[in-house]
Parts: C-alpha cells; sequence; structure tokens
C-alpha cells in the first residue's frame, strides 16, 4: 500500500499551488475520499474513470478496491505529481489530457470486461460539459459518483417549470436516477470555495430503448439553447420555420411553449415524431 499524505503535506512536498484557471480546490480529508469510494458501488471488477484527480487524494482510494483506474488531468504539473506518486502502482494510469479532448472510444480495448464506474470531484467551472460528454459516451457507465458544486446538484433533480430544470435534467432523468450520497461543507477542501458541495450517485436505468441517444440528446439542448425564447424559436434556428411548425404540431407541443415546460415523456414524443423511432423504455 502506498505512502498516506494530507493534501497539505503534498502542496508543500512538491511545491504546488492550486490554479483558479482550473478550479483547483482540492479536498482535504482522505477519509471523507475514502467515504465517498465505499458508497461508489465499486467493486474489484470495476474500471473507473476519474476527471481531474489532482493531488491523488481520491485516487489512492480509488486504487485500493477498483480494477483498474483511468485518470485525466490537465494540469502538467499534477501529472508529474500523480507519476511519481503512482509509479509502483500497476493498476493507475495516468492521462495527461484536457478531458473533454478525448476520445474515449479509444478506450474501449482497455475495458473487456467487468462494469465501467466514474469517481471524481469535477472542477466546478466545467461541471456540465464534462456531464453530457459522458451521458453521450460510448462506454458503458453503469454508474457515476461525482463531487460538485450544491446548487449544480439541484439541476440533477429539478421539476419541471423550476428554476433549476435545464437540458441535464432532462438528459439525466432519460438515463439515470439519482441521489446524494454525501454533502461536503466548504470547510474540507483547499484553498476554500465560496459554496458547499455534494457527491451525486447516478445509477444507470434498465431500458430497452430504439433510438439514437445522441440524436435526442441534441434536440433536448437545441430546445433550451436560448432558455427564454419558445421551443418553436430555438427549433427553427435548426429546422427551418415549416418544419419546426409541422413537427411541434404533430407532437401536441404548443408554439409558445418554452423548453423548461415540457416533461421527458413530451421531449421522447417530440423525438418520436423527428425521428420516427418508437421508445421501448421498459420503467
Amino acid at each position: 500500500m502506498m505512502s498516506e499524505y494530507n493534501t497539505k503535506e503534498l502542496l508543500a512536498k512538491y511545491q504546488i499551488t492550486a490554479k483558479k484557471k482550473w478550479g483547483q480546490n482540492f479536498i482535504s480529508d482522505s477519509q471523507l475520499t475514502k467515504k465517498m469510494v465505499k458508497l461508489s458501488l465499486i467493486a474489484s471488477d470495476t474500471t473507473v474513470i476519474e476527471i481531474g484527480p489532482g493531488l491523488g487524494i481520491l485516487t489512492a482510494a480509488l486504487a485500493e478496491v477498483a480494477k483498474k483506474v483511468i485518470a485525466f488531468e490537465i494540469d502538467k504539473q499534477l501529472v508529474s505529481v500523480l507519476k511519481e506518486r503512482f509509479k509502483d502502482e500497476a493498476k493507475v494510469e495516468i492521462v495527461a489530457a484536457d478531458f473533454l479532448e478525448v476520445d474515449l472510444s479509444e478506450y474501449l480495448p482497455k475495458i473487456n470486461s467487468g462494469k465501467v464506474v466514474v469517481c471524481a470531484n469535477l472542477p466546478y467551472y466545467i461541471t456540465t460539459p464534462i456531464l453530457f460528454k459522458l451521458f453521450d459516451s460510448p462506454l458503458d457507465i453503469q454508474h457515476l459518483s461525482v463531487m460538485l458544486q450544491k446548487e449544480v446538484g439541484k439541476r440533477f433533480s429539478a421539476t419541471v417549470n423550476s428554476k433549476d430544470y435545464n437540458a441535464l435534467s432532462v438528459i439525466t432523468a432519460f438515463k439515470y436516477s439519482t441521489k446524494v450520497i454525501m454533502q461536503l461543507p466548504k470547510e474540507v477542501f483547499f484553498p476554500r470555495p465560496k459554496v458547499d458541495s455534494v457527491v451525486l450517485l447516478f445509477s444507470k436505468k434498465k431500458e430497452t430503448v430504439m433510438l439514437d441517444e445522441t440524436a435526442l440528446f441534441q434536440l433536448v439542448k437545441t430546445c433550451f439553447k436560448y432558455r427564454r425564447k419558445t421551443i418553436y424559436n430555438n427549433y427553427r434556428e435548426v429546422l427551418g420555420d415549416e418544419a419546426a411548425k409541422l413537427i411541434l404540431e404533430k407532437a401536441e407541443i404548443g408554439l409558445n411553449q418554452r423548453a423548461q415546460e415540457l416533461s421527458l415523456a413530451q421531449y421522447l414524443q417530440l423525438y418520436e415524431v423527428q425521428c420516427g423511432y418508437k421508445s421501448l423504455r421498459q420503467d
């Protein structure tokens, strides 16, 4: 087992300072990361995707239980630290890359069996694009356990017509059930952020669906492109006036309705009209 350090010891040892441009707030309590791993449904046959491993506090806890950990880090200075810390840990792979630019299909051959789980302390400033990428990933991700800003976490359980309801709310509801498994005050991070955090566990829904998920997700994002505009005004930018009007009318969606007024079922109805496929979801 590798030596255990706390955050301040590692920062001092490697002369690291947190970089605001990458939203670096390092969790300072290794016991909390171990609790997060315990609650994240990770088994000995699990390959874990970690985004933004930072100093490797969570990475070390993951390596104790997972089959393999693939950790993506954008900060070259931290990459050097991570490769030094885990040089003797064969099951940990450190990838020096911007996760948003990574082609995840290249990692399919490395995941031959077992399940794929995401476990990460996500950078607050790019939480949403990272989650969109994961939801649309070619990897069969069974669970995501992610630490994120408390206010962002509200969007995943947001209901129709609420201020937090957005495209991510709809896409999440289609693919995953969610629950809060931990609540973390800002005091457990260094440097201390201005907001509290939560850890959300996303569990993939069992479903049989005959549709193109990428197309569905793009449709939802198109409808939410400009929140103050009607769906018709957003939709016609892509399809043109007449086609947009015809499809919305067939889907029984009013031309004056806005994206936040539609439920997941209505978005599936809209997709079916536009693409001609039928949802075979088994709830």
